[in-house]
Order: C-alpha cells, then sequence, then structure tokens
C-alpha cells in the first residue's frame, strides 16, 4: 500500500500482527480496543497479556517455543501465515544499519519475521534509538517494505532525514517518565 504521514491506530485495523520483543510487549500492554479486532502473534507473553481484553481476539501463532524469547518460529507457524492477511504488524528489531536493513540476533525468528511482512498489508518497526546502525546476524527486511519507525528522542536528526529519503515515515514518540 502507498506510504502516508498518518499512521493508523492498531484499532482501526480488523487484525494487526505483534512480532515478539520488549517494545513489541510493551505496545502490547498498552493495546485497549473500542471495538472488535484480532491479535496475531508469535509471542506467549503477548498472548497472555491480551487473552481477557475486551473487543479483543487473540490468535497465537503455533510451533515450538524458543525458551530466549519465550517466542514460537518455524514451519507451523510461517505456514499459518500463508492463510492470513493483517492490516497492520508491529516488529520490533535489534538492529537498523542504512545499509543492511533491519535485522535481529535469531535466525529463526528472523524467518518468521520475514513471512509476518508479506502478511501485512502496513510495516511498523518499533525501535528505541540505541538499535540504528547496528546489524544483528538475521536480516529481516530492507527499508522498501517498511512504512513506519517508531523509535524515541535519542534518534539523530541525520538519520531521519536518511530513513525519509528511503520512504521510511520516522515517528518520535514522547517518552514517559
Amino acid at each position: 500500500p502507498p506510504k502516508t504521514n498518518r499512521l493508523a491506530k492498531p484499532d482501526e485495523n480488523d487484525s494487526v500482527i505483534i512480532g515478539s520483543g520488549t517494545t513489541t510487549f510493551a505496545l502490547a500492554r498498552a493495546l485497549k480496543p473500542t471495538r472488535r479486532m484480532t491479535v496475531i502473534t508469535p509471542a506467549v507473553k503477548v498472548t497472555l497479556e491480551l487473552s481477557d481484553r475486551p473487543n479483543l481476539e487473540v490468535l497465537q501463532l503455533g510451533g515450538l517455543i524458543r525458551p530466549n524469547s519465550s517466542s514460537v518460529a518455524g514451519a507451523q507457524a510461517e505456514g499459518l501465515l500463508d492463510e492470513i492477511s493483517s492490516g497492520l504488524l508491529f516488529l520490533g528489531a535489534d538492529g537498523i544499519d542504512l545499509d543492511f536493513g533491519m535485522s535481529i540476533t535469531n535466525l529463526a525468528e528472523a524467518s518468521l519475521n520475514k513471512k509476518m511482512i508479506d502478511s501485512a498489508q502496513v510495516v511498523v518497526i518499533l525501535a528505541d534509538s540505541t538499535k540504528f546502525g547496528r546489524r544483528g546476524i538475521g536480516k529481516v527486511c530492507d527499508f522498501d517494505q517498511v512504512h513506519y519507525i517508531v523509535t524515541d528522542s535519542g534518534i539523530p536528526s541525520r538519520l531521519i532525514t536518511e530513513l525519509e529519503d528511503k520512504g521510511v515515515k520516522v515517528i518520535v514518540a514522547p517518552t514517559t517518565a
């Protein structure tokens, strides 16, 4: 879909995919939709956090649970994503490098993240400013597949300009005390 300057709120979509990681879990904790929606996730922590929320149905992707991330990865999870289309994907990253793109430190989860990107209409990367200029071992995607990056005020303005030149809208979230 075309890139716009406005990021739709999660509850403006019928379905949202939320990846694994601490930043995406923080999003899940704050999610309180005002209308029915489905959250699709590989992250067991996200499922447990959202399972009893009003207006939410949670689709937990299946497969072997990875102990370091409490998230599933592998063929079972990826196979289900072949049958799904979602309006919005929120994904974390361990590295955001202008030449290498988005990456994470786990190869199995990198493959799953690629499948989640393919299943989503809009891709939002949630990453604090310490992730910029770093690379993880597993490449997830290039910037042409990313619509938005949401980060904190620690990102240098030069990087915002370079990312926006690549077609990515950068949103600097307000910090909370």
